[in-house]
């Protein structure tokens, strides 16, 4: 076999194994998220990512489709879509309680549906969960053993 002959099956063999490789990182990508559980560690207010207020917990549950926790105050429900990299928040809803403690949790339960909402990419890294919205990140996320939710 010529030289151009070698290189010409390696290109192929290479172009093949690459886009398996693609297609693993799409499924893969999916798999991270479903059936884990999540608590948010970092919220973005104000374009900067800081700590969830004082006396508030954020969870996030993904299982078969469908997204669920905690927002602070209420619990939320929804469906969520997952296309290797890119995340998508559909029909979410939310129990109708009001807490006024502690000050500003109302008002950060609906910053943080609304940034899962403008999410459209997600990475999972060294055992976080971050949302991405216009190349920002918005949300991040720490992996929880479930069991540690019903708490």
């Amino acid at each position: 076999m010529s030289d151009m002959g070698w290189l010409r099956t390696a290109a192929i063999v290479g172009a093949i194994l690459g886009g398996l490789v693609l297609i693993g990182v799409a499924f893969s990508a999916g798999d991270a998220v479903e059936g884990q559980s999540w608590s948010v560690s970092r919220i973005a207010t104000d374009g900067e990512l800081g700590p969830p207020l004082g006396g508030t917990i954020i969870t996030a549950t993904f299982e078969n489709d469908a997204v669920g926790g905690i927002a602070g105050c209420n619990t939320y429900f929804g469906s969520y879509q997952v296309e290797g990299s890119h995340v998508a928040f559909d029909q979410l809803g939310s129990t109708l309680m009001f807490c006024d403690e502690p000050q500003g949790v109302m008002d950060q339960e609906s910053a943080y549906l609304g940034l899962l909402q403008s999410a459209t990419k997600f990475v999972v890294e060294k055992g976080q969960l971050k949302l991405i919205a216009d190349d920002a990140v918005v949300v991040v996320y720490d992996r929880v053993e479930p069991a540690l939710l019903d708490d």
